[in-house]
């Protein structure tokens, strides 16, 4: 994506995180966990559904249950299921502090259907409490996510 695509993309991944009621886990979602919906269980797989779409994140390294130390550079390695129907959608992946300041973004346009992508990220480990890692899935043509996975990574000090 170039130029305006790509600001209007990361101005939808702002409003998605702010505006969206499907932030979950998969314990949440099913009830399993009340801790897992308040962000308390870094190493919950997340994931969230409706009928028509989805996302997932089936793998993230490193493990979101190992601590990130501030002012390190770290790469995730994400891989992530979604399903999504005509005309196609976008994965982002957003990284936020503990103070919700964007830390890193990107996105990635999929088509419609189901599949598997890897938005892999880089980003320097801000000096906060923890860092959140939201995956929305956009649709084309809506103006809010409809769905975000969500992990969670506790920082250490330098």
């Amino acid at each position: 994506m170039k130029g305006a695509n790509l600001v209007t993309g990361l101005f939808l991944c702002l409003l998605a995180l702010t505006g969206c009621p499907n932030k979950t886990s998969t314990e949440a979602a099913k009830g399993d966990n009340p801790a897992a919906a308040k962000g308390d269980n870094p190493a919950a797989p997340a994931t969230t559904s409706t009928a028509d779409r989805s996302v997932r994140i089936i793998s993230i390294s490193p493990d979101s249950d190992k601590p990130l130390r501030a002012g390190s550079t770290v790469k995730l390695a994400i891989a992530v299921e979604y399903a999504v129907p005509n005309p196609g959608g976008i994965v982002g992946v957003v990284i936020q502090d503990s103070n919700n300041a964007l830390v890193k973004s990107n996105l990635r346009d999929v088509p419609s259907g189901s599949g598997k992508v890897n938005p892999d990220i880089e980003f320097v480990v801000p000096n906060a409490k923890h860092v959140d890692v939201h995956v929305p899935l956009y649709v084309k043509g809506e103006n809010k996510s409809s769905q975000v996975a969500v992990k969670k990574y506790l920082i250490t000090p330098k």
